[in-house]
């Protein structure tokens, strides 16, 4: 296999007409061609490169994500590319950042590959409907297929501090795993960084745009900000690429103390040398409190692309208890890139830190990976059973026994889940819940066996920190027979308020390969209480889209209301109903209610509408979508069957993303003409 980059190519104007001042210079940057057979294109970080197209590889004017021009790629049985033509290295902290469009039909495969001309040891691939990242990293399989004629955006992310290579599709993290070494990407062949197809078989039919390859690692809030826009760079630019002190402690789960040191990396960005004696001010602010301001002085000349680390000689007080900031600024009269003079640092609040003390807080296990048969998801660990092998794997198809599919709660969740196979355990991040007043923990169970005999059983125990003490089997153990469909349960862990601790969920003997037993989606919370409208029971019951409470409870479990649910664009509307037989369905609509109206225990409550009209005690703001009880369009179908429940299905229309408004259903008993409110469900639309 030869080494090539299939991926997106970021592709900025040479002059253009708006340029975005973004925080970091880029390492790689390719701008724009005019339609020419020779390329035309500029690599500034890349010395003696003299980029070109080959096999039918051209710019394609009428379609590009970004500026005036992308790379068109096929059809062709042959490498349609372009070259570079020079040697290149990456080592360190890098992040790529790509643009690609897979166009319908005559596509043989999608492949994206960052390599020199010869067998290279990284690639990242498209195929079965999952991104593929492959070489000296651990292997990713992301279930997230590409959509045809649709440009999407890919980050590959590499952080040495936190060691740790990051997968972002569309600007969000779908997949991050640790690292033993870090990557190194390098080309020595003369064809050197290439951008386009595999050939023969791995051709593939589509568009590549903006290619930007950076010398550090890059957030997803940097990503985010900067994915949409055109790029320049900077002659004179320093800049703090990264915060790296304080860390928490993962080995003792220690808290931070009143003493914690603080460094931070300085890299010159710029494309011109900053020479030795020169200096700087460098400061830290722990949670915006007093400003700590120290005089850098480099030792020696930096030249592009080098870096140094500065530690402060004060320390800094994170003694007290739950999350902290800690932003480090950097002050150079001769810098004109003030966008990235600061970079802030998280103790305590989820991300590389490890430590939970924001909820709710949510676990579906799509950020699995997988490295020679060593199933993980980031920030969590395994307890190794018997024959040293992990007793939990991370499934995206069905074994055995196992369910068909995961259980997503929110529309943009994927197919994984956790599968407990054999006795070893599976345990979460340290999770604070020292602010929380009532905290439960919410989770999916799925144990459908080939087998009942020998069937798994689970257990979860909770672990406090620091310390180690368990409180064993706080629930379980479950094993069995359960069901054919995932089942939701609930633990209570208010006798854990105050504490740090972690939740284990480990498998009791016997399990058998062939009958394993599963979780997903899991939520920590604040059980708290809403104080909107409950279902009611056999009489009015309202579910959209898998609707959830504040506290994260569906309508199923009669709690209040009012519930939120979450669509994708042109995705499946399902609206559940339940209620007396043939009772008529009157469905409402309006803006989430600032105050409710009250009609007593036989009817209920509304939770949507404006100000309570005094003239009728009916809220203002009210629209009737369907009524039940009219005897044309639509209207006639909305009444309950003798079941009880009541489906209706319709693709979600064209409606922009953000919050549509809210949702409530009003039950008219057939016999006696009694109405009966249901739950309101807030519907938001997302991209």
């Amino acid at each position: 296999m030869r080494f090539r980059l299939v991926v997106a190519i970021l592709v900025c104007l040479v002059a253009p007409t708006l340029e975005a001042q973004v925080p970091e210079l880029l390492y790689l940057k390719l701008n724009e061609g005019s339609g020419s057979a020779s390329a035309n294109a500029a690599f500034p970080g890349l010395p003696g490169a003299a980029p070109i197209l080959r096999n039918g590889a051209t710019w394609e004017t009428g379609n590009p994500r970004l500026g005036a021009a992308a790379l068109k790629i096929g059809p062709s049985l042959f490498a349609a590319d372009l070259a570079t033509q020079a040697p290149f290295s990456l080592a360190g902290d890098f992040t790529i950042e790509i643009w690609f469009r897979e166009d319908p039909g005559g596509s043989l495969g999608f492949k994206a590959l960052f390599a020199e001309d010869s067998l290279g040891p990284f690639q990242l691939t498209k195929a079965d409907e999952a991104f593929r990242l492959d070489g000296p990293v651990p292997q990713v399989a992301l279930a997230w297929p590409a959509r045809p004629g649709v440009w999407q955006h890919i980050a590959l992310v590499q952080d040495t501090a936190e060691m740790s290579f990051s997968l972002l599709i569309d600007g969000v993290l779908r997949s991050k795993f640790p690292l033993t070494t870090p990557v190194v990407l390098s080309g020595s062949a003369a064809d050197g960084l290439r951008l386009g197809n595999g050939g023969f078989i791995d051709s593939w039919v589509g568009a590549l745009d903006e290619f930007r390859v950076w010398s550090h690692a890059r957030s997803e809030a940097e990503i985010q900000a900067t994915m949409n826009q055109e790029l320049s760079s900077f002659a004179q630019d320093l800049a703090v690429v990264s915060v790296r002190n304080p860390v928490f402690d993962l080995t003792t789960r220690a808290l931070p103390s009143n003493f914690e040191p603080v460094s931070a990396t300085i890299e010159n960005l710029g494309s011109t040398l900053v020479p030795s004696g020169t200096s700087f001010m460098l400061s830290y602010q722990v949670d915006n409190g007093p400003v700590v301001t120290e005089t850098a002085v480099l030792a020696a000349d930096l030249a592009t692309g080098d870096r140094f680390t500065h530690v402060f000689g004060a320390v800094a007080n994170l003694a007290t208890p739950n999350h902290h900031d800690v932003v480090v600024s950097l002050s150079w009269t001769a810098d004109q890139n003030p966008a990235n003079d600061a970079r802030k640092r998280a103790i305590g609040g989820g991300g590389v830190e490890h430590l939970i003390d924001r909820f709710p807080w949510t676990e579906g296990f799509e950020n699995a990976f997988w490295n020679l048969n060593y199933w993980g998801v980031p920030q969590w660990r395994h307890e190794f059973g018997a024959g040293g092998l992990p007793g939990f794997f991370f499934a995206a198809k069905p074994m055995l026994g196992a369910p068909s599919s995961g259980h997503g709660i929110w529309a943009e969740d994927g197919p994984f889940w956790a599968e407990c196979r054999l006795d070893g355990s599976l345990v979460s991040p340290l999770l604070d819940l020292r602010a929380l007043v009532n905290p439960r923990l919410r989770f999916w169970l799925h144990a459908d066996p080939v087998q009942v005999v020998n069937s798994p059983g689970l257990v979860l125990d909770v672990i406090t920190r620091p310390g180690g003490a368990v409180s064993s089997a706080v629930w379980g153990p479950v094993g069995g027979v359960l069901g054919p469909d995932w089942i939701e349960q609930e633990v209570d862990l208010s006798a854990h308020v105050g504490q740090l601790v972690e939740l284990r969920f480990r498998g009791a003997p016997p399990l058998p390969l062939a009958n394993p037993i599963s979780i997903d989606d899991l939520i920590v919370y604040d059980h708290l209480g809403d104080v909107g409208q409950p279902p009611r029971a056999g009489l009015a019951e309202f579910d959209l889209g898998q609707a959830r409470n504040l506290s994260y409870a569906r309508p199923s479990s009669l709690e209040n209301g009012p519930y939120y649910s979450q669509l994708r664009q042109f995705a499946q509307m399902d609206l559940v109903f339940g209620g007396l037989p043939n009772a008529a369905v009157i469905l409402l609509a309006g803006p989430l209610g600032t105050q409710a109206a009250t009609y007593g225990p036989a009817i209920g409550q509304l939770d949507i509408g404006g100000p309570v009209n005094p003239t009728t005690g009916i809220p203002f703001g009210i629209v009737v979508i369907f009524n039940g009880l009219n005897t044309t369009g639509l209207d006639p179908f909305f009444r309950i069957p003798n079941s009880g429940r009541m489906l209706a299905s319709f693709p979600v229309p064209a409606l922009p993303p953000g919050i549509v408004g809210t949702f409530q259903a009003l039950l008219v008993d057939p016999s006696t003409g009694a109405p009966a409110l249901s739950n309101a469900i807030q519907l938001e639309i997302r991209p």
